[in-house]
């Protein structure tokens, strides 16, 4: 995990995510799906930010 590499980082991560959560990879996946089914034929031009909420979260930005 990325903690191998920067220690505490994935806890880090958690405790700024409004869902206290790290996002999984089937989550990426479930957004994969959905964005190439009809469910989404209307939509165009997006960004969507899948990280738990971590870049809308206060603390995030006291960091910066």
């Amino acid at each position: 995990g990325q903690d191998e590499y920067i220690p505490g980082w994935s806890e880090s991560y958690r405790s700024r995510s409004p869902l206290g959560k790290l996002v999984e990879p089937e989550e990426i996946g479930m957004l994969c799906l959905i964005l190439a089914s009809d469910l989404t034929s209307a939509v165009t031009g997006q960004v969507i930010t899948a990280d738990s909420g971590v870049m809308l979260a206060p603390a995030f930005f006291n960091d910066l």
